[in-house]
């Protein structure tokens, strides 16, 4: 890991996000140094795009979660209507969102 590696610098490192990414509910899972116990940091990509949040510094064994927005969300619902259309219903349900993990 690179020293002082940040959270879009990493997911940048890794292609980006995809299109039917969740930006606003980015999760970091970091390891207590000494302890079994993990911490879950939400993080607003989004907001740090636009410089609106600080970027966050990651650490050594951090976990990168970035979810897929739901199937009728804004982002994803006119591919969802037209999958239904063109493929019926069962290519609709086929598509079920998937966690992405980086």
């Amino acid at each position: 890991m690179r020293d002082q590696l940040t959270l879009s610098l990493a997911i940048a490192m890794v292609g980006g996000v995809r299109k039917e990414a969740k930006l606003s509910d980015v999760r970091i899972y970091r390891q207590n140094p000494g302890s079994k116990a993990q911490e879950m940091i939400k993080v607003d990509l989004s907001a740090i795009k636009k410089n609106q949040a600080k970027d966050i510094l990651l650490q050594p064994y951090d976990v990168v979660e970035v979810s897929e927005a739901g199937m009728f969300s804004a982002q994803r619902l006119p591919s969802t209507l037209l999958s239904g259309i063109s493929g019926g219903m069962q290519s609709m349900f086929t598509s079920i969102p998937t966690r992405v993990l980086y």
